[in-house]
């Protein structure tokens, strides 16, 4: 079995003693929406590596299935996981998720809400209201109504959620209000989800990147070039001169989503590279 492990260096009467923290996620059964690719495909890996029961889901029944096969090849007992092909803006998609989910494994541990939409949206584009509702329905609505149909199976399992958001959920971004605005509603109902979930069992925290390498620049419409200059500028933007990979963010999840965060509920934890506190915008715009 692979077990991701480091060492933490605990002090007491004056001696240092080291102490391994493990990962292990077997018998545990995750949930990672949008795993078809970027992010969410990084994470669904990760927690195969682990030893996980894996479900991967989106719009392609080509790249689910492609992550599907390469998670069973990481997982130590080679486990399947569960794929399922669905729209989770649509309530009976939505459902089926959560109910195919329910009928295969019997269980569910943790939620990971990754999936997201983002698009440039200016309010003088006249119609920036149809890209807005669009943003909205995925990054917020879907969150929401895939955590809701989730709570009482992750109550039976003291299970947890993970929501996926962004840097840009606290720091405005010149042309995207509309996925600001859904990030910073995504943080938002982190935090309040878990003041209503805790006494059920259930740890609810959220994770917000900045710049990391997937394909979001060029689902947003940016050229090869534009990529190319939009991730130097994020690089040189950052105080430690490097662009996020979907791997670090995936590394953090496992910890969050670990018995070693039990503590940790309601935080929105920042992996940004420092963009916080950067000129975080988009190079390419006028």
């Amino acid at each position: 079995m692979v077990i991701c492990c480091f060492f933490l260096q605990q002090r007491k009467n004056n001696k240092i003693h080291k102490m391994s923290i493990k990962f292990d996620y077997s018998n545990k059964v995750v949930l990672v929406t949008g795993s078809s690719s970027g992010i969410g495909e990084s994470i669904a890996k990760r927690f195969a590596q682990l030893g996980a029961m894996i479900v991967i889901t989106g719009r392609s029944r080509e790249n689910v299935n492609r992550v599907s096969n390469e998670c069973q090849q990481l997982s130590p007992k080679k486990l399947k996981p569960l794929e399922v092909i669905a729209d989770i803006t649509i309530d009976d998609d939505a459902k089926r998720l959560i109910q195919s989910t329910i009928q295969m494994f019997g269980r569910l541990d943790l939620l990971i809400n990754n999936a997201g939409y983002a698009q440039i949206t200016s309010i003088f584009d006249p119609k920036s209201l149809d890209t807005f509702d669009k943003v909205m329905r995925l990054d917020v609505r879907a969150t929401i109504n895939l955590t809701l149909m989730a709570a009482p199976y992750l109550e039976q399992t003291r299970g947890n959620i993970i929501n996926i958001s962004s840097v840009c959920g606290t720091k405005p971004l010149v042309g995207f209000y509309g996925y600001c605005m859904a990030k910073a509603a995504i943080d938002m109902f982190t935090r309040v989800s878990a003041l209503e979930l805790g006494p059920k069992g259930i740890r609810v925290n959220c994770v917000d990147p900045g710049g990391v390498r997937t394909n979001f620049l060029n689902a947003i419409g940016l050229n090869a070039e534009q990529v190319a200059q939009q991730e130097e500028f994020l690089r040189r933007s950052s105080p430690i001169g490097i662009i996020g990979e979907p791997n670090d963010v995936a590394d953090l999840v496992v910890y969050v989503g670990s018995e070693y965060a039990k503590f940790m509920t309601g935080s929105c934890l920042l992996i940004d590279g420092g963009a916080l506190y950067s000129a975080l915008a988009l190079a390419t715009s006028s």
